[in-house]
């Protein structure tokens, strides 16, 4: 669609381009159309006034164009998504339905980390609520599949002008966040990383920058603002956690560095593990095969990781079928040994799409393990497999991986259990409580161990000994 070159709603433009309608005259005549129809109104739309309303005017029928652009899109779209003047104090739309416009996003992040530093973790998670169901997954894909519109043309004739030394130090501290959220969890690492993201967003505000910068910052701000996220979700705070994610995945969709289509990739998979957690299977399904379409070239590594994670998501679904699921295990490992001569991605640390050798093989663990419950004819076969990919990657983890290393002490336990090694098992979940209490940070950690200890029948002493995780 051909737009005036002025366009200052920048939203609306969004909207209006993905909307399958061919013109602006075309835009005007279905608001003509639903309002004679629908509500006995006599309008008189042309392109002229859908012109005026992408200068930056507001319609005096926002109602109508809303509903005309949301039975387009197939999405919830209201008038204050358009128009954010006219919220008239109501709460906003959850992060999924907001397009994907740099600008937008880039002030709902900040009014997010805003929110964030000055609430307490329990107002926190009654303020933002986790959104579940395909409705998330759909408007998601949506958005992420539109045409982009990018950072605007920066502003160059500043005094506080920043170059790639000052990302490369945001990278840095980002590494050594998630460095700390793998060591001592998430609860203990989000609010220095919430603030380190706070730093990145108003930088990308108040300074200038030529356009080269402005989209590796944007980048940057993308692979932070998932990291929080993951942080959020690892605290327990889901809402926070997916509104984190999601506006990563916007501004990773509108920079254009080339470390952007990637990490796009890393954190739809990101969502999906966490859309797994809150026992969503078919939405999370939908965000990995997305993934898996627009994975940019080879990135074999990549690539084994996005089909290690679609068979343990798949494996959550009603119609699993145990061949399919084995298939797919099997052909990520394949993968994953065909990865190994490719050269590790610039920052892996940082960038959410990178996962390691270990990572690879505790998430094939677990999905054996969740296939040795539901399929108890293949339970031993199956408990096996768990056995050996959690031994592997107890091998191999970092020394920071202190809690990943636990969730693999959990499983390996689980895993003997299953096989009826009822005191080597024992002894497996005592050096599972030991490891979580070495990570006083996560909440899911512990929600896995007290599972672990539900399921293999331990004491209520036992569960009692487990410290208590400090607010």
């Amino acid at each position: 669609m051909f737009l005036p070159a002025d366009v200052a709603n920048q939203v609306l433009a969004v909207l209006v381009n993905g909307s399958g309608y061919t013109t602006m005259t075309h835009v005007a005549s279905a608001m003509n159309d639903l309002g004679r129809k629908k509500y006995g109104l006599d309008l008189g739309y042309d392109h002229k006034c859908v012109k005026r309303w992408l200068q930056g005017r507001d319609s005096d029928q926002p109602d109508l164009l809303a509903e005309v652009l949301a039975t387009a899109w197939g999405a919830d779209i209201t008038p204050a998504l358009i128009w954010p003047h006219t919220r008239n104090g109501n709460p906003p739309l959850p992060a999924h339905h907001h397009p994907i416009v740099a600008t937008r996003t880039l002030q709902e992040l900040a009014t997010l980390v805003r929110r964030d530093m000055l609430c307490t973790t329990a107002t926190l998670t009654n303020l933002i609520p986790a959104t579940t169901g395909p409705a998330y997954a759909d408007a998601t894909i949506r958005w992420h599949t539109a045409d982009t519109i990018g950072l605007p043309t920066p502003d160059t004739t500043g005094t506080h002008h920043i170059d790639t030394s000052t990302i490369d130090a945001i990278d840095t501290a980002t590494t050594r966040l998630v460095e700390y959220d793998q060591e001592f969890g998430g609860m203990l690492a989000r609010d220095g990383a919430v603030g380190h993201l706070k730093t990145a967003v108003d930088l990308l505000h108040h300074t200038t920058y030529d356009t080269t910068t402005g989209n590796r910052l944007l980048a940057t701000i993308a692979t932070l603002a998932a990291a929080v996220g993951r942080m959020s979700h690892d605290a327990g705070l889901d809402g926070p956690a997916q509104h984190y994610l999601t506006y990563a995945l916007h501004a990773a969709r509108e920079s254009t560095h080339h470390h952007a289509p990637l990490t796009s990739v890393g954190i739809l998979a990101d969502m999906a593990r966490h859309l797994h957690t809150l026992n969503q299977p078919q939405p999370a399904l939908r965000l990995v095969d997305h993934a898996i379409s627009i994975l940019p070239g080879q990135h074999t590594h990549t690539r084994a990781m996005l089909w290690n994670l679609k068979a343990h998501v798949l494996a959550a679904t009603p119609t699993n079928r145990l061949s399919e699921i084995r298939g797919m295990l099997d052909l990520a490992a394949n993968l994953h040994t065909e990865a190994d001569d490719e050269p590790n991605p610039e920052h892996h640390h940082t960038h959410t799409h990178h996962r390691t050798d270990a990572d690879h093989h505790r998430e094939a663990a677990s999905t054996y393990l969740h296939l040795a419950t539901i399929h108890p004819t293949h339970a031993e076969d199956l408990a096996n497999h768990a056995e050996t990919e959690t031994l592997t990657a107890l091998a191999t983890y970092r020394p920071h991986q202190r809690r990943e290393r636990a969730h693999s002490h959990i499983d390996l336990a689980h895993a003997r259990h299953l096989k009826g090694h009822t005191e080597q098992a024992h002894t497996d979940t005592q050096e599972a409580i030991r490891q979580t209490t070495l990570v006083p940070g996560s909440t899911r950690l512990r929600t896995q161990l007290h599972q672990l200890l539900a399921n293999t029948a331990q004491s209520e002493r036992t569960i009692g000994n487990v410290p208590k995780r400090q607010e």
